[in-house]
């Protein structure tokens, strides 16, 4: 007899993830649904239910979720994103079927999945100040003339390649301090999260996202990141206090023209 009578894969989306129960024993799919990516909604469907094996993609939400999910009794498998690119190789790929595939090699062999291990949150914590604390140090903040030509320094700034009435813009160079630029980015995509407060920077993002189009999440993402390497530079060089929305109320206490 199998440990666990369900499997669970849910593939993890910024908003919503969809997941895929499976009966252990017969490999039949007992429901498909989705649900909302917040700790409350996560724990509401899965506590009271189970024991189950869980395996989910690791990600920017997966330290969460597998704390959440083995608060409420389950077994949770993170898998390594890279081993799942090879396995997903065929290029046939939606939400519905990821996570129906990550159910089926959960109850196959969890050793599929290559899982991987979360730092607990508070060892996070830690080792994101230590890490930020080594790659914040750009030896003398006044060594740019302005706080913009930060971002361009960190790579988070797209090249140009203009060519006769063309101008088009290009992916960002990457130049820089890989783990600054990595840190900032994953500043940013919680700063465009579910979790995070209002904020000047998180209307920027999100006004980016709402236009849509190719890729546009991660352009929000980067832009987010080089508008917070600017501000974090600006705030080292003045002194000044976060305001999270200091431009808006700025805006608002305007006078009128």
């Amino acid at each position: 007899m199998p440990q666990h009578s369900v499997t669970l894969g849910i593939d993890v989306g910024d908003r919503h993830s969809h997941f895929c129960l499976l009966d252990t024993e017969t490999g039949e799919v007992i429901e498909e649904s989705r649900i909302a990516t917040t700790p409350q909604a996560f724990e509401r469907r899965f506590v009271g239910v189970g024991p189950m094996r869980v395996a989910l993609e690791a990600g920017t939400h997966s330290p969460w979720i597998s704390r959440v999910l083995r608060g409420c009794g389950h077994e949770v498998l993170v898998a390594n994103a890279r081993k799942l690119g090879l396995i997903y190789a065929e290029g046939r790929k939606n939400d519905r079927l990821d996570a129906e595939n990550l159910a089926r090699l959960a109850r196959l062999d969890a050793r599929l999945l290559s899982p991987i291990e979360h730092r607990g949150e508070a060892s996070q914590a830690h080792l994101a100040i230590v890490r930020s604390h080594e790659a914040l140090v750009l030896e003398d903040a006044a060594r740019f003339g302005r706080s913009r030509s930060v971002g361009a320094y960190l790579g988070l700034a797209p090249g140009q390649r203009q060519s006769g009435e063309s101008d088009p813009q290009e992916r960002i160079s990457k130049r820089g301090d890989e783990l600054l630029r990595k840190l900032l980015v994953q500043g940013a995509h919680y700063v465009l999260g579910p979790f995070a407060q209002d904020s000047d920077l998180r209307r920027h993002g999100l006004k980016i996202a709402e236009r849509g189009g190719k890729n546009a999440k991660r352009r929000a993402a980067v832009a987010v990141a080089r508008k917070l390497s600017v501000l974090l530079h600006r705030l080292w060089v003045t002194g000044e206090a976060y305001e999270p929305l200091y431009n808006a109320r700025s805006t608002l206490g305007a006078d009128p023209a």
